[in-house]
C-alpha cells in the first residue's frame, strides 16, 4: 500500500520504460503478504477494509487501515452471508450483496453483516454501480438483467429497465457536470458521463456520452488492468498496470506474480464549447512494482 502525490508535470504517454521509477520507501503505508483468496477492498471514512469475498478461504486475515493514523489493525475475516459478494460502501456502511450462493449452506458461518431483506431476482454479476447525490441509495446494473437501485435508508430495491449504467465498474458523481463519470464500458479506454437516474420505478436509459480523449490503449499487448478513482472537483487518477519490456505479452503472465509497471495518470474532466466530454491538464508517471499479481486490478482511494 503506498500513498501518491498529485503529478506535476506532463510526460509523453507510453514512454514507459524509460520514465519508470522507483517507489519511495517512505511513501511505503503497509506491506501485505500473499494470502488465499482474492479479497476487495473498500473505504468508509478514513478507513480502507480488506473483506474477503470468499468463504473457501477460512484462515484469511483481513485487515483496516486507517488513513488518518496510518495504523493497520488485523481483524478476523468479514464474512459475507454468502460466498463471494459484490462489496460497495454509501457513507460509512458497507453493503454487501450476492445472487448465486447457496444461503442455506452459509447459515452457520460466523457472519458481521446484517441482513437487509430480499435482494432482486437475477442472474447475473453486478457491471455497474454508482452512488446517487442524496448520499443513501445506490444504482447498479446487473448482466443481461438490467439496472436496479437500492435505498439505504428504506431498505427498498427498486427496477428501473432492463438498460445498463454505460460504465466498467463504479462511476462518480461530479457536481460540476451534473452527471456520473467512469471509464466507458462500450468504448474501452476512454471516459462515459450520464446523467444521475431519479429514484422511481422505470424510466428510459439516461442519456450518456462517451467522451474523445483516449486514456489508455485496451488492445495493447502491455496493457493489463485500469481502474479510476475520484479526487473532488472534476479531477480524477487513473492507475493502469502494464507487462515489463522484459515479459512484454500479458497473454504469457496472466495470474503470476511477476514485476510489472504502474501507470498513473491525472486529470481533470469538463465539457466543451459543443457539449463533448474532454480531458483537461493531463498528468503521468510510471512506477516499478517488483512484485504484483498480473491477476488484480489496481485499486486507489482518495481519503
Amino acid at each position: 500500500m503506498d500513498c501518491f502525490e498529485a503529478q506535476d508535470r506532463f510526460d509523453s504517454e507510453y514512454d514507459v520504460d524509460s520514465r519508470a521509477r522507483r517507489l519511495r520507501h517512505g511513501r511505503l503505508v503497509a506491506r501485505l503478504g500473499r494470502q488465499a483468496g482474492c479479497p476487495d477492498f473498500v473505504a468508509a471514512g478514513t478507513k480502507i477494509v480488506g473483506l474477503n469475498r470468499s468463504s473457501f478461504h477460512f484462515t484469511t486475515v483481513n485487515f483496516i487501515f486507517d488513513a488518518a493514523t496510518r495504523m493497520v489493525s488485523a481483524t478476523p475475516p468479514f464474512r459475507s452471508p454468502k460466498k463471494s459478494a459484490t462489496f460497495w460502501t454509501v457513507g460509512g456502511t458497507v453493503y454487501a450483496l450476492d445472487l448465486v450462493a447457496d444461503e442455506s449452506q452459509h447459515a452457520k458461518e460466523r457472519c458481521l453483516f446484517e441482513r437487509l431483506g430480499p435482494e432482486p431476482r437475477t442472474g447475473g454479476h453486478v457491471t455497474a454501480r454508482a452512488v446517487h447525490p442524496d448520499g443513501a441509495t445506490v444504482f447498479l446494473s446487473f448482466y443481461e438483467t438490467g439496472t436496479f437501485s437500492f435505498n439505504g435508508e428504506r431498505l427498498e430495491w427498486t427496477r428501473h429497465g432492463g438498460w445498463d449504467l454505460p460504465f466498467d465498474g463504479e462511476a462518480f458523481y461530479v457536481r460540476d457536470l451534473g452527471a456520473w463519470v467512469d471509464l466507458c464500458s462500450r468504448h474501452r479506454g476512454r471516459l462515459a458521463a450520464c446523467r444521475v437516474v431519479g429514484g422511481r420505478r422505470g424510466g428510459a436509459e439516461p442519456d450518456g456520452k462517451c467522451g474523445r480523449d483516449l486514456l489508455f490503449r485496451q488492445k495493447w499487448r502491455r496493457h493489463i488492468e485500469a481502474n479510476l478513482v475520484y479526487m473532488g472537483d472534476t479531477k480524477f487518477c487513473l492507475l493502469e498496470t502494464l507487462t515489463t519490456e522484459e515479459e512484454k505479452d500479458r497473454s504469457d503472465i496472466y495470474g503470476l506474480i511477476v514485476p510489472m509497471l504502474l501507470r498513473v495518470v491525472t486529470f481533470r474532466v469538463q465539457y466543451s464549447w459543443d457539449g463533448e466530454l474532454c480531458v483537461v491538464d493531463r498528468r503521468s508517471r510510471v512506477y516499478n512494482l517488483p512484485w504484483y499479481s498480473s491477476g488484480h486490478k489496481p485499486q486507489a482511494f482518495w481519503i
